[in-house]
């Protein structure tokens, strides 16, 4: 079963024994969903309200711990504009990421960026040379 809610109108998740949460967007955070079973994140839209580490919280902890337990994953990303705290939660995320793919787990990552940005192009550039990962840039 998919839950579906809005960010704002509840920062509570799904109890951890959901299999697949979806958080709507709204003007300053993305779209969000988790799939357990094939431990899949999806993150797309515009992250940029403050505190994202609480609103990331969760899922990426979801995310993180059936990557340790699984050891596949993948990682879905299309930002359309991010602010610092966001970059704060994408370098542990990554930096986890790389531990585990160190340790022998499969993860894909896919980020999707237009040609046209360039700062956001050069960003996972960096971030895939700073934590020696294989992003797929689309």
């Amino acid at each position: 079963m998919i839950q579906a809610f809005n960010y704002q109108e509840s920062n509570m998740w799904p109890s951890l024994e959901e299999a697949n949460c979806i958080m709507e967007p709204t003007s300053t955070t993305p779209y969000v969903k988790y799939n357990k079973f094939a431990n899949t994140l999806t993150i797309k839209g515009a992250s940029t309200r403050q505190a994202m580490d609480e609103f990331y919280s969760l899922s990426i902890q979801k995310f993180k711990t059936n990557l340790a337990s699984k050891k596949y994953g993948t990682l879905n990303l299309n930002f359309k504009t991010f602010n610092t705290s966001t970059a704060k939660v994408l370098f542990d995320l990554f930096k986890s990421i790389r531990d585990e793919k160190a340790a022998g787990a499969a993860v894909k990552i896919r980020w999707e960026v237009f040609l046209t940005e360039l700062d956001m192009l050069e960003t996972a550039k960096d971030f895939a040379e700073l934590f020696d990962l294989d992003i797929n840039l689309k």
